[in-house]
C-alpha cells in the first residue's frame, strides 16, 4: 500500500509518497491547480501501480485537507479518475503541527504530515457530499452572503440618519419599508422636508403605500423634519451617501428574491426530505439550508453529534478544581447551519406554543436572548434530526 498525503494550495498542490513502512518512496511532486498540473500528477500517480492503471483498488490511498475550496477541483477530478480520497478537516493537521515545539510549516512538511497520519489511520475521514447537495450547498451559502450584504448595507443608512435625521426611525414601522426608502431616494433630510409642499407629499405618501399614508403622515414628517436635532450642515455628504448606497441594498435584495425562487424551485424539484415543512418555523428556504449543511442525516448516530455539528454545543472550562459557570456555545461546526437553525427557532417560537414556552423559561432564568434562543434550537434540532432520520412528517403533540 502507498499513502499520499497532498498539501492543497491556491495555485499549487503539493504531494508525498510512503511506503507501508513510513519510507519516503520519491521527491515531492509539486503541481499546478489547473487540467495540465493535474493530468501531470495523474501521470505521478501511476509509477505506484503494477499495471499503470489507477482504481480505488490499486493500492494508492491518498489524503487531502479541506483548505478553503481549494481542494474541491482536484477532489473531483480524481474521483472521476476511479480513486478514493480522504478528504481531511484542518483542524486535524493544525492540532499534529502545534504538537511540534518548532511549529515549521512548509508545504513539504504538510504533505508528508498529512500522510504519515493517513498511513497510521488517524485521521478522520470528512463528509464529502454528494453533488446534488454540493449544488444547493454552494446556493444557498450565496444567499447568506446577500443576506449579510444587506444587512451591511441597511446599517450604513441607519449609521447616516442617525447623524442628519435620527427622528426618522420613529416615522414608520420600519425604516425599509417602500415608503420610507422612497423618501430617502428623493434625497428628501429635514431642510427640503420642512419645506416640502404639503400636497406633494401626501401625493408621494399614497402612491408608494397604495393610499395607506395620507395628509395625516405627510404633516407628522414636516413636522418631525422642522423639530429634527440632525446635523444640518451634514446633510450634503449624506445625500451623497445615500444616493450611493440605496441602489445597491435595491439590486442586492431583487438579487436575494431571485435566489430564493431558485432555491425553493430546487427544494421542490430535487429527492428532498419535504418532511422538514412540517415542523413550524421551517421554510422552503431554510429546509434547503438545513439539509445542504447536514447532507446525509444517518451519518450522525446521536442527536448530541448534530448538536455539535451546529456548533451549539456548550463549550466549558476545567482545570483542577475550577470550573468556568458561564457556559458558551462553542460554534466549531458549521455556521450555516446554525444561522439557519437559529432563524428557525425564532419563527418558530411565534407559531409553537411548547417552543415558546421553553423559549420564556429559559429568559426567566435569566438567559440573555440569544443564549435562550440557542437553547431553544437545541430542540428544534432534535425535531429536524428524528424527522429526517426516520423519514417522516413532524407530529405535534397534543
Amino acid at each position: 500500500m502507498i499513502y499520499i498525503g497532498i498539501d492543497i494550495g491556491k495555485y499549487h498542490h503539493e504531494a508525498l509518497a510512503l511506503d507501508r513502512d513510513g519510507q519516503i518512496l520519491s521527491k515531492p511532486i509539486r503541481f499546478a491547480n489547473s487540467k495540465t498540473g493535474f493530468d501531470r500528477f495523474n501521470a505521478y500517480l501511476k509509477q505506484f501501480t503494477v499495471s499503470g492503471e489507477l482504481s480505488s483498488s490499486c493500492g494508492v490511498k491518498l489524503a487531502c485537507e479541506a483548505t478553503g475550496h481549494y481542494w474541491m477541483n482536484l477532489y473531483h477530478f480524481l474521483k472521476e479518475e476511479g480513486l478514493l480520497v480522504i478528504v481531511v478537516n484542518p483542524l486535524q493537521t493544525q492540532a499534529q503541527r502545534k504538537a511540534h515545539i518548532r511549529r515549521t510549516k512548509t508545504d513539504t512538511r504538510d504533505a508528508l504530515m498529512v500522510a504519515k497520519l493517513l498511513r497510521l489511520g488517524e485521521l478522520h475521514v470528512s463528509y464529502v457530499p454528494e453533488r446534488q447537495i454540493f449544488y444547493l450547498r454552494e446556493l444557498t451559502r450565496f444567499r447568506c452572503g446577500l443576506a449579510d450584504t444587506v444587512g451591511d448595507l441597511k446599517r450604513q443608512i441607519i449609521a447616516v440618519l442617525d447623524k442628519v435625521f435620527p427622528e426618522y426611525h420613529t416615522l414608520f414601522s420600519d425604516t425599509f419599508i417602500k415608503t420610507a426608502q422612497a423618501i430617502l431616494q428623493r434625497n428628501y433630510l429635514p431642510s427640503e422636508l420642512a419645506e416640502i409642499n404639503l400636497a406633494e407629499l401626501t401625493a408621494l405618501l399614497k402612491q408608494y403605500s397604495r393610499g395607506y399614508f395620507k395628509k395625516t403622515k405627510a404633516q407628522e414628517l414636516i413636522d418631525s423634519a422642522k423639530d429634527s436635532v440632525g446635523l444640518s450642515f451634514l446633510e450634503d455628504v449624506a445625500k451623497i451617501k445615500l444616493s450611493l448606497i440605496l441602489p445597491q441594498l435595491q439590486l442586492t435584495q431583487e438579487s436575494l428574491a431571485k435566489v430564493d425562487v431558485q432555491i425553493a424551485r430546487i427544494f421542490r424539484q430535487g429527492n428532498y426530505c419535504r418532511h422538514l415543512l412540517t415542523i413550524p418555523g421551517i421554510s422552503e428556504v431554510l429546509a434547503a439550508s438545513i439539509l445542504a449543511e447536514l447532507g446525509e442525516v444517518r451519518r450522525f448516530n446521536t442527536l448530541n453529534q448534530v448538536v455539535a455539528f451546529a456548533g451549539i454545543d456548550p463549550s466549558t472550562f476545567q482545570s483542577g478544581q475550577f470550573k468556568g459557570s458561564i457556559s458558551n456555545i462553542s460554534k466549531r461546526g458549521s455556521p450555516y447551519l446554525r444561522r439557519a437553525v437559529y432563524l428557525a427557532t425564532i419563527a418558530a417560537v411565534r407559531k409553537d406554543p411548547e417552543l415558546a414556552q421553553y423559549f420564556a423559561k429559559k429568559q426567566a432564568q435569566g438567559k440573555h436572548y440569544t443564549m435562550a434562543a440557542m437553547a431553544t434550537a437545541r430542540k428544534l434540532l432534535a425535531r429536524i434530526f428524528v424527522v429526517l432520520k426516520e423519514n417522516r412528517p413532524y407530529k405535534i403533540r397534543p
